[in-house]
Order: C-alpha cells, then sequence, then structure tokens
C-alpha cells in the first residue's frame, strides 16, 4: 500500500480522522483508529447517517 504525505501529514489519515473518508478494512488497518476518532466525535459523514460505498453496491 501507498501513503501519499503532504509535508509530514498522512492525506488519507487526515481526511479518514475528519470524517471525510472512510477507512477501508479489506485492505489494511492502518486508518481504523482514524476512523474511530472520527465516529466518536461525530465528524463529517459520521455527523448522520450513510451507507458506505460498499454496503450500497452489495445492495444495488
Amino acid at each position: 500500500m501507498m501513503r501519499c504525505l503532504a509535508g509530514e501529514t498522512d492525506v488519507a489519515a487526515a481526511l479518514v480522522r475528519a470524517g471525510l473518508a472512510l477507512a477501508y478494512r479489506k485492505y489494511s488497518s492502518a486508518y481504523i483508529v482514524d476512523e474511530t476518532i472520527a465516529k466518536t466525535t461525530k465528524s463529517g459523514i459520521w455527523a448522520g447517517r450513510f451507507t458506505a460505498p460498499w454496503d450500497w453496491r452489495r445492495a444495488q
């Protein structure tokens, strides 16, 4: 898996922690802690209800 950095910041981690992206557990556990923080603080998508993309695709 590749990491995209902006200076010292892991861009994916920042997006997941802000609630703007999901940790994709199928491929990595790297961002689960960041997702837990976003859930706990109800940041971004965690502020309301939503369907994860993989669940939506499975239902179609």
